[in-house]
């Protein structure tokens, strides 16, 4: 039985933690520029969540063949939860007087 190790990849843990950061910043301030940069954030981790199988290879250079890289389901129900973030942040960026 072979074990394959995935390498480490710094990009995919950006793409990960971009909307945990979008939540933590529009959570604890209340300024309309942070309440932009965390809609920002929910917005590029959106799209870097539902672009992570066919642009990032996760350690896996040659072993597989790239075009039938598809996502994951945490993978897609973490860009959905981020997407419903992007809305949420939207509409207390507009909501707000």
């Amino acid at each position: 039985m072979e074990v394959t190790i995935l390498n480490f990849n710094l990009i995919a843990l950006i793409t990960f933690l971009l909307p945990l950061a979008g939540g933590v910043i529009s959570y604890l301030f209340k300024n309309k520029l942070f309440t932009l940069i965390a809609f920002l954030c929910f917005v590029v981790g959106a799209i870097a969540l539902f672009a992570f199988g066919p642009i990032f290879a996760i350690g896996l250079e040659n072993e597989i063949n790239q075009e039938y890289v598809s996502l994951g389901a945490g993978t897609i129900i973490a860009a959905i939860f981020s997407l419903i973030g992007t809305a949420c942040v939207a509409g207390k960026i507009y909501l707000s007087k």
